[in-house]
C-alpha cells in the first residue's frame, strides 16, 4: 500500500426480496418476518451488495498516464475480486442445497 495515497472503501450489503412484486402485490415489505408472512414462506431472499472504494496513487504515480494505468489495474483486480465472491457463493449454496 506504499504507492497509495488513500485507499478506503465500504460494503454495505441489504436484503434484496426477489418474489415481493409476485407474491406481496402493493405491501411494502420492510422485514424477513414481514416477507415470509406475506409470501407464504416461499419467497426468496438475495443479497444486493454496494462497494464504495475511494484510491489515490501517491504523489509520483499521480500523472496522467501512470495514474490511468494504476486506476484501470485497480478497477480490473477488484471486478475478479468480485467475480471470484460471487462464485464462491455459488459454489456453497450449491453445496448447501445437495446436502
Amino acid at each position: 500500500m506504499k504507492f497509495m495515497k488513500v485507499f478506503e472503501g465500504s460494503w454495505k450489503v441489504e436484503p434484496l426480496y426477489v418474489d415481493q412484486e409476485r407474491f406481496c402485490r402493493s405491501r411494502s415489505v420492510n422485514s424477513q418476518e414481514e416477507y415470509k408472512k406475506c409470501s407464504g414462506g416461499r419467497g426468496r431472499i438475495a443479497s444486493m451488495v454496494t462497494m464504495e472504494l475511494i484510491f489515490q496513487p501517491s504523489t509520483l504515480l499521480n500523472l496522467p498516464p501512470v495514474s490511468w494505468i494504476i486506476r484501470g489495474i485497480t478497477i480490473k483486480i477488484t471486478k475478479m475480486l468480485l467475480e471470484d465472491l460471487r462464485k464462491y457463493v455459488i459454489m456453497i449454496h450449491k453445496s448447501d442445497v445437495t446436502t
